[in-house]
């Protein structure tokens, strides 16, 4: 009597089917997490191939994706420079929300870069920029399964993404962690010329009146003046004059000068007042006073 083993064959091929689309499912979720992960911005650059892998994995996550175009970045109107920076505080305040959490794989911030493929503008539905899209897991059609996502014309547009992702996803963002106005590098600097500032308004303190004596840090503040001169003429040589935003390049010049003036205003002025004298005519009498 023969036996039939067609029937054996299907758990085995249900079995294999399964062990297939979860090893696809964890290949294409750790791949997106080395992305984020390398990323500085965070944020994953799609191209064709990995939007096909995102979309025929099972499970799928929630992809976030800005619609991208470099070459209108300086440009005022759409202000898509501006609009990324904000995408891109909602996509670290989500990995800094989210880090230990269940949700930290459920969502992926992405961009797409328009001149990159012209394909994806049809196969989105994007007609102008700025786009950003919300792709479900259950996304069948790109362009009519995806959603808008409403920007709110005031400020905070991070707020007003966050909160409408949140709304259309059921996943919290969290609150965004704006960087400080002021970085601890920018206050240091800022404390730094204070103090070095403050010996030459109160000069009994810290100088000495009088040809061929000084205190230490007479010597210091001077040298350290002068070491300010010169790393700004190696900035301006070196780096300035490779800027290619020009209002960047003129703004940082002015800064430049401005300082430098300010340093060497600050020896002629304390010279004056430790020897009575005036290093050359054509300087203005208001310094020596």
């Amino acid at each position: 009597m023969a036996i039939s083993t067609k029937p054996t064959l299907i758990p085995l091929i249900l079995i294999l089917t399964i062990i297939t689309h979860s090893s696809t499912a964890d290949t294409i979720f750790s791949d997106l997490h080395s992305l984020r992960s390398h990323s500085p911005s965070s944020i994953i650059h799609l191209n064709q191939t990995l939007i096909n892998r995102v979309l025929k994995s099972t499970p799928k996550p929630f992809l976030i994706i800005f619609f991208d175009a470099v070459k209108l970045h300086n440009q005022p109107e759409p202000n898509l420079k501006t609009i990324k920076s904000e995408f891109a505080l909602v996509s670290k305040s989500f990995i800094i929300n989210n880090r230990n959490t269940s949700l930290f794989h459920k969502i992926f911030f992405c961009d797409i870069e328009l001149g990159e493929s012209k394909h994806n503008l049809i196969r989105f539905g994007v007609r102008a920029l700025p786009d950003i899209r919300i792709v479900p897991p259950d996304a069948k059609d790109l362009k009519l399964d995806s959603i808008p996502i409403v920007l709110g014309d005031y400020p905070g547009i991070a707020e007003s993404m966050a909160d409408f992702i949140g709304l259309r996803t059921g996943i919290s963002i969290g609150a965004i962690h704006r960087p400080p106005i002021v970085t601890k590098t920018q206050l240091g600097l800022v404390i730094g010329g204070f103090l070095m500032w403050m010996p030459f308004v109160v000069k009994k303190v810290f100088f000495f009146k009088g040809n061929g004596m000084q205190f230490g840090v007479e010597g210091f503040c001077v040298g350290f003046l002068f070491t300010v001169v010169g790393l700004l003429l190696s900035l301006v040589t070196r780096i300035v004059v490779k800027m290619k935003h020009s209002a960047m390049q003129r703004v940082t010049m002015i800064g430049v000068m401005g300082v430098s003036f300010w340093a060497v205003k600050q020896v002629v002025k304390l010279n004056n007042w430790k020897t009575g004298y005036a290093v050359h005519t054509y300087m203005p009498s208001s310094w020596y006073k």
